[in-house]
């Protein structure tokens, strides 16, 4: 069975839109539509790291808690109505904080297709980053 949810088709669960295609208050841009698709590890077609990272970064403050006041490096958005539609983004920051540290020690490489980014596209210095800030 297929459901018709806000117009649009899906034989899965489809999170919120929240208030796309605006920004949300915190300014949570809209997620990729094709977000579950490219974050989908077994989907040999489109799913990649590379590109479930990319198209994830804008809502990573939606997984944190830190003081959206106090915390000026890391506020976090995690009330913006938008986040849900970046609930596929799970599989990303796993692997981030499941190996998380200096960027030596990340861990992204794996033997299955889906983990297209090597070790050493890691730069050493990700201070500029302002993901990594985060």
């Amino acid at each position: 069975r297929r459901l018709n949810i806000d117009g649009d088709v899906f034989d899965r669960y489809e999170y919120s839109k929240g208030a796309c295609p605006k920004k949300g208050l915190l300014g949570v841009p809209c997620a990729p539509d094709n977000l579950a698709e490219v974050c989908n590890k077994y989907d040999r077609d489109n799913g990649s790291f590379r590109a479930c990272f990319d198209a994830c970064a804008p809502g990573f403050c939606c997984i944190h808690d830190a003081d959206r006041e106090l915390n000026f490096l890391a506020p976090n958005c995690n009330t913006d109505e938008n986040c849900a539609a970046y609930n596929y983004c799970y599989i990303a920051w796993w692997k981030l904080h499941d190996t998380i540290g200096p960027a030596l020690f990340l861990q992204l490489e794996q033997d299955d297709t889906f983990y297209d980014i090597e070790a050493d596209e890691i730069a050493s210095d990700v201070t500029g980053d302002p993901l990594f800030n985060e």
